[in-house]
């Protein structure tokens, strides 16, 4: 078992799940904002 890969793997994984969220927290607001803008109100 290599001590180095599994830091390696699990800080991929971490800025994998990072990004994710980053997107989908960019999207939420897109969606949002463009609901705001185009809304009735």
């Amino acid at each position: 078992m290599n001590l180095n890969a599994t830091i390696l793997g699990q800080a991929i994984a971490f800025i994998l799940f990072v990004l994710f969220c980053f997107v989908l927290f960019c999207f939420v607001l897109y969606e949002v904002c463009m609901a705001s803008n185009y809304g009735g109100d």
